[in-house]
């Protein structure tokens, strides 16, 4: 793959940290310190099936699926993290887990419950083409972005939506809403649209196939992390930044010029203080995010949460939720993935320290 050259201002990154809350007072023990962890591993994988309506349009896409293993190998809690949109693939991936075999995760040789997460992935060809129609609506959605017609640009988006059929074109789609939400200013929708587009996920397996075009890739894993530190999601940009060093995507004067950030964020992890993340329940009926510290609280609630849900590689909880009580997750429990749960279009802080 040809590595792109990116100019890179850490000054602005750092500038555009979310601004620090004062932290509230610890309520839990301290961590624990000292432990032997060995995450859940598959066993033995059940394979998908390629559901009969998907295969019958020509259909093409993929699904995430985090779950939690119990001490006996038995899968529960499955959720899907992200996917393509086909919702047949979404049930017929969450039936693969479900029919799956796993080595339970142990903490100093006994078993515990832990999470795991997998990619799935529906493809009837091998080839990376679009169709006339799809090709012809993307062109004039090119013109729209550069003519700053953003109502244009939506009206062509959704009628891409409602043609995209394989792979490649779901990977255009989602680059284009990236696009298009760029020349709106919305930068929680650029880092959705835009994860959306290279589809990568923190898996187990570590699949991190993207279906985007090899010229588009570096740029926009390169513009993934910015947009992730810019909005706070830091353990994901850590994430990011990993992928960018283990498949060599960027040239070294590039990843040279992100190393800052990234040491920066790896400090951030360990110190006293708190940063703050703005937040927005889906119509799902929840919201999420790899926690990045230890300790969380959740402040300025404006509509209805109803429960947090902690996915974590030894452990899982479900609390109900309560105003101003602080969080303070045991060392032992290893990454964790908050899930927050109320009625759609509730916002809040989710402050970390």
């Amino acid at each position: 793959m040809q590595k792109l050259a990116l100019l890179i201002f850490i000054s602005a990154f750092l500038a555009s940290f979310p601004k620090l809350l004062l932290a509230q007072e610890e309520t839990e023990p301290a961590l624990h310190q000292g432990f032997d962890f060995q995450p859940a591993q598959m066993a033995d994988a059940h394979m998908p099936s390629y559901p009969a309506v998907s295969l019958r349009d020509g259909e093409e896409g993929w699904v995430v699926v985090n779950f939690m293993v119990d001490t006996e190998g038995k899968p529960y809690e499955e959720i899907v993290l992200a996917s393509s949109g086909n919702r047949w693939m979404e049930q017929s991936a969450v039936e693969a887990v479900l029919k799956s075999k796993f080595s339970p995760s142990s903490l100093n040789g006994e078993y515990i419950d832990g999470s795991l997460t997998r990619k799935y992935t529906y493809a009837l060809t091998d080839g990376v083409a679009a169709s006339q129609t799809f090709g012809a609506r993307y062109n004039s959605f090119n013109r729209a972005i550069e003519e700053g017609d953003a109502e244009e640009a939506l009206s062509l988006l959704e009628r891409m939506e409602r043609i995209q059929t394989n792979l490649y074109e779901n990977a255009i789609y989602n680059y284009s809403a990236y696009r298009l939400a760029n020349l709106e200013g919305d930068i929680h929708g650029q880092r959705r649209s835009l994860s959306q587009a290279i589809s990568y996920a923190d898996t187990t397996d570590n699949n991190r196939t993207s279906f985007l075009p090899e010229e588009f890739l570096p740029s926009a894993v390169f513009e993934l992390f910015r947009l992730q530190v810019n909005t706070g999601y830091y353990a994901e940009a850590m994430q990011t930044f990993d992928w960018i060093i283990e498949d060599d995507l960027l040239d070294e004067d590039a990843v040279a010029g992100i190393q800052p950030t990234y040491d920066q964020l790896s400090l951030i992890k360990d110190d006293d203080n708190a940063y703050s993340v703005e937040a927005e329940i889906d119509e799902l009926l929840s919201w999420g995010i790899r926690l990045h510290k230890s300790v969380f609280y959740l402040s300025n609630v404006e509509g209805q949460v109803d429960e947090l849900k902690l996915r974590c590689q030894g452990a899982y909880r479900v609390f109900p939720y309560q105003e101003e009580a602080t969080y303070n997750l045991p060392e032992s429990w290893g990454r964790c993935n908050l899930q927050v749960i109320g009625i759609p279009d509730t916002t809040f802080y989710l402050t970390q320290q």
